[in-house]
């Protein structure tokens, strides 16, 4: 009978951290739609630069905006902190997934854009391996890999299939050659990340 009670509470805690765990996933939403959003203005702006052949301020834009997606990310991350928010180790894991996809794509955008920043190109090297053309389906990739791992952790299926979604995205946009790139790649946000983010966000307010 002991160990009945025993196996109980113990399945009782499992359940507990898994559903803890999901909902803090949902909570994470809020990142999601705000970086999304930052994103779209970003490729938006690199759309009609591309356009109008003028690329004199996309750079400066977009340091402006990643400056605002990390100091946003520095505030959440301490407010966690400060206020002592217990996090299960699958949290963890899913917060270093996602750090460690924002820097490296972080370094992607910022290197390869620098071509397009001639003034500034003539003074840092900017790298010849990756075309500019390539930041958004090497950056589809690597979101799709960050989605595939969230899903896993929570064994949540909607999450997983947002994988696809970007890894599919990021194969077509592989083989497009226009400015187009860009508007196909600022819907995938809105489908892949921002919409999503708004459902987890909503349903994390109604629980």
């Amino acid at each position: 009978m002991e160990d009945k009670n025993k196996a109980e509470l113990e399945l009782e805690f499992i359940k507990n951290i898994i559903s803890d765990s999901r909902r803090k996933v949902n909570d994470s939403g809020l990142s999601g739609v705000i970086w999304g959003s930052l994103v779209v203005i970003g490729i938006m702006v690199n759309y009609f630069s591309g356009i109008y052949h003028n690329w004199d301020y996309a750079l400066y834009i977009w340091g402006i905006l990643l400056a605002a997606g990390w100091t946003y990310t520095f505030l959440k991350t301490r407010n966690v902190k400060k206020n002592n928010r217990p996090e299960t180790f699958a949290l963890k894991i899913q917060n270093a997934v996602w750090r460690a996809s924002g820097i490296i794509m972080t370094i992607i955008a910022l290197v390869c854009s620098i071509q397009f920043k001639r003034e500034v190109s003539d003074l840092v090297p900017y790298s010849y391996i990756i075309n500019s053309m390539a930041i958004a389906p090497i950056i589809s990739l690597i979101l799709g890999a960050a989605y595939y791992v969230t899903g896993y952790i929570n064994e949540c299926k909607f999450t997983s299939r947002l994988a696809y979604g970007w890894w599919t995205g990021g194969i077509i946009l592989f083989y497009m050659k226009s400015y187009n790139t860009f508007l196909v790649f600022a819907l995938m946000t809105i489908l892949f990340q921002i919409l999503p983010g708004i459902r987890f966000y909503r349903r994390s307010k109604e629980s």
